[in-house]
């Protein structure tokens, strides 16, 4: 079977998880995968088996109205070309941003297209404007599936796509998922947070220093690792600085033995403003790490269990975040128990059992 995966860079949350299907394909005997994706970046998984087109797909964002659909139509005749040549049993395109030019592309063609979701829908309409709704809205009829990430998005999905057009799909815990043994006895250091994130405004971790910050004086001998980089990294240096934290807070850039260094924590945090289907959950839950986060979204409750394997927090409640975190730190048995929770809920998002849905979606399409 010939399967085009499509999506934007090999960085960031849906390349990631396009890079692990297409990795985990290719190493099944008669399948020939191609990556369309722009492979400018460092791929974080084995792509030895992949067909890599190196291209640049990045979505049209002109205001005038003519000059948008004309830059429109000439993506789609490029990406036409460029998909046909790959003879594919089967496409699926990640991103809504880059999917209407790909089920445009082949709006005649008899290939199915899937198209795999990766952010929060209702956020996503609100924030279009109304000819990105007309393109969306007409282009997804050309879809044989969608997949999304949350049942909660169901709804959305479900008024305007009938007929078994949809389905659930999460993210996996990429590999074999080493056993974490959690000690009876409980920590024997003090608390070490974690946090696994580009470092661009959306992620917010400015509020999270802040909000360490003012753990620290009820905790002095907290930490705070800070795995990834990006474009704040200067600013978010010098705002620790400015706080007199540097021996608390430390900044490890872009790594790649992710869960090697995520085993030396206790907790995840996330702050961000917006969220999918967060990568970085999966990270710490593969290493028996709680999250601790914002409520982007009602979907979020199916991954982080409030009060078992983590709190969910008010989108922007700062004052109730740091009280979790307070909580957390004072009664180091509640921690432990989360832990345990943590390493067994994890199960539900086993490597195999995640590509079992995408083999059925598959299979579904095209019969």
């Amino acid at each position: 079977m010939r399967i085009l995966i499509v999506a934007d860079k090999l960085i960031g949350g849906a390349g990631n998880v396009a890079q692990q299907l297409a990795t985990c394909f290719s190493q099944q005997e008669d399948n020939t995968v191609f990556l369309l994706i722009d492979a400018s970046d460092k791929p974080k998984y084995d792509l030895s088996k992949v067909n890599i087109i190196d291209r640049r797909i990045t979505p049209v964002k002109l205001k005038n109205p003519i000059k948008l659909i004309t830059r429109f139509v000439k993506n789609t005749k490029k990406l036409k070309n460029t998909i046909n040549s790959c003879k594919a049993d089967v496409i699926i395109s990640f991103l809504n941003t880059i999917s209407p030019e790909i089920l445009f592309s082949q709006w005649r063609s008899k290939t199915p297209v899937i198209v795999s979701e990766r952010s929060n829908p209702y956020m996503e309409w609100k924030k279009r404007g109304w000819l990105d709704k007309l393109k969306w809205k007409v282009s997804y009829r050309r879809a044989n599936k969608i997949v999304y990430q949350f049942t909660n998005f169901e709804p959305f999905f479900k008024h305007a796509y009938k007929n078994n057009k949809t389905c659930v799909i999460p993210n996996m815990i990429f590999g074999d998922s080493e056993d974490v043994i959690i000690d009876e006895k409980g920590l024997n250091h003090p608390v070490r947070f974690a946090a696994l994130a580009s470092l661009s405004p959306v992620k917010r971790i400015d509020m999270m220093v802040d909000m360490f910050a003012s753990l620290l004086n009820k905790h002095p001998q907290i930490e705070l690792n800070i795995y990834g980089d990006g474009p704040k990294r200067t600013d978010l240096e010098q705002q620790v600085a400015q706080l007199g934290i540097q021996n608390h807070v430390h900044f490890h850039g872009h790594i790649l033995n992710t869960h090697e260094n995520l085993c030396k924590n206790d907790i995840l945090l996330m702050t961000s403003e917006r969220e999918g289907f967060p990568n970085a959950v999966l990270d710490g839950m593969k290493a028996g790490l709680p999250t601790v986060m914002f409520r982007c979204h009602e979907g979020l409750s199916e991954l982080v269990v409030d009060g078992e394997n983590g709190f969910l927090i008010e989108q922007d409640n700062k004052q109730a975040f740091v009280e979790k975190l307070d909580y957390l730190m004072d009664n180091p048995q509640v921690l432990n128990d989360m832990k345990k929770n943590t390493v067994s809920m994890k199960k539900k998002y086993r490597q195999d059992w995640v590509m079992g849905q995408w083999e059925n979606c598959i299979e579904s399409v095209l019969s």
